[in-house]
């Protein structure tokens, strides 16, 4: 099977959004969050940057490993004991595994014939 290079690179764009947005999140909002509970409403807490960015990067992994794991059992041509630690470095550690698998499995090579 042919992969655009193009929709390749925009599948990494996308499994490295969580990160930055992690990154983002922990930086922007972490010196500045509140131990003490707070009064607010669940509709004021929902509100808050901070909230909204974790549910976003959330979201997004989740989507991703549905994308990954399909990839993961119908396109690419692994050992059962490869797609079994793959399974679990997608499912455990997914926003470290992704980049690294694709660029192992996703990524088209020179000699795939991909244009």
């Amino acid at each position: 099977m042919r992969r655009s290079r193009v929709l390749s690179l925009i599948l990494f764009s996308l499994t490295l959004a969580p990160l930055a947005i992690w990154v983002y999140v922990l930086v922007a909002y972490g010196p500045s969050m509140d131990i003490a509970p707070t009064e607010e409403s669940p509709e004021q807490v929902l509100q808050e940057p901070f909230i909204r960015g974790v549910m976003l990067a959330s979201l997004l992994t989740i989507g991703l490993m549905a994308i990954y794991l399909v990839h993961l059992y119908s396109r690419s041509r692994m050992t059962s004991g490869q797609r079994a630690l793959w399974l679990f470095l997608i499912v455990f550690v997914n926003i470290v595994a992704m980049p690294f698998y694709w660029w192992l499995h996703v990524w088209p090579r020179q000699n795939d014939g991909a244009a």
